[in-house]
């Protein structure tokens, strides 16, 4: 995770592949940015062997039942359930104001 901070920011490597969580609908746009932007070379590919993927909706992932399209607010919610209890000496604020609060 990178902070704020300088002292431990890592440059992008060109030949890692990164894992990205995106809908189809901004991933349809991924190409065009690559065209507007030629320094930014963004080729979405396989997690198999890191083949370029020609067809987009090769990438969909559906829910393990095989019914609909997994939703990226599902993946978050579903990310967020398995992290450990948050560290008890975490602020706490109230949610309507944003103030710490006692508990």
């Amino acid at each position: 995770m990178q902070t704020a901070g300088n002292e431990d920011y890592l440059p992008l490597d060109p030949e890692q592949l990164y894992c990205v969580a995106t809908d189809s609908y901004i991933l349809s746009y991924l190409p065009m940015a690559g065209e507007m932007l030629p320094m930014l070379k963004i080729v979405p590919k396989d997690s198999t062997g890191g083949n370029p993927v020609e067809n987009l909706d090769d990438l969909i992932v559906y829910s393990e039942d095989g019914g609909e399209q997994l939703k990226v607010w599902q993946t978050v919610v579903e990310y967020a359930l398995m992290q450990p209890v948050a560290n008890p000496d975490f602020p706490k604020f109230h949610p309507a104001t944003g103030h710490l609060w006692d508990g």
